[in-house]
């Protein structure tokens, strides 16, 4: 991405390509991103993450990600911290993590 405004253009286009840019994964590609798949990937991801996190004195407590885009690892961030707080410069992206991570 080269500016906000790209980004912003992914975010009406298709945002979970826009996160996970894999090959074939485009909304108009051979085999698109279908939120379960999109999701279970931020699942594997924070998993990950996780398993590092704890090695610090993870906490829990309050979460602030900066760059949710749509969601991918937000839905998995609400279910270790007590509160989360979720930014992007797109309204697009915000909506779509809005809708699907609630």
């Amino acid at each position: 991405m080269n500016s906000n405004i790209e980004w912003k253009q992914w975010g009406k286009f298709d945002p979970l390509y826009a996160v996970s840019s894999w090959d074939g994964k485009q909304k108009d590609g051979p085999k698109p991103w279908t939120d379960n798949e999109f999701y279970s990937l931020g699942a594997s991801d924070w998993a990950d993450f996780y398993d590092h996190w704890k090695r610090y004195g993870f906490q829990g407590g309050h979460c602030l990600e900066i760059g949710c885009g749509a969601g991918r690892i937000t839905r998995h961030l609400a279910n270790s911290f007590q509160m989360v707080t979720a930014l992007d410069v797109s309204e697009n992206m915000m909506q779509y993590a809005f809708r699907k991570v609630r």
